[in-house]
């Protein structure tokens, strides 16, 4: 069986879900409009609380994935550089953007990629 890149099947996803969302309308006539982030890494996962457990995802990679939503653009599909470097098909286009992130540094300048 041949190994398919996650990275690709997510993208493959994300397309999905964006189509998907066209059809979608909420309170009448808004339409629904998605901000797909990707990013790779490691994560811990686990069942959290004891009151009410709950399934968590932790780690600097799903934190970076959340930046990647809240800095991106809506109707797009934005990946971290390290997701960018997964892809070494020629079937994507992707335009770079710089950000300035305020997290741990005062100023820290990342690349994204949105998917075109």
């Amino acid at each position: 069986m041949a190994k398919i890149n996650p990275v690709k099947r997510l993208l493959d996803m994300a397309f999905e879900m964006m189509e998907y969302a066209k059809t979608v309308t909420y309170h009448g006539d808004k339409k629904l409009r998605l901000k797909i982030g990707i990013n790779v890494g490691d994560v811990i996962a686990g069942v959290i609380g004891g009151h009410k457990p709950q399934f968590s995802l932790i780690g600097d990679t799903v934190n970076t994935a959340s930046r990647l939503c809240s800095t991106g653009l809506d109707e797009k599909i934005t990946l971290s550089s390290e997701a960018k470097k997964t892809i070494e098909s020629s079937e994507y286009i992707f335009s770079q953007r710089f950000v300035e992130v305020f997290f741990f540094f005062p100023r820290c300048i990342s690349f994204l990629y949105f998917l075109l």
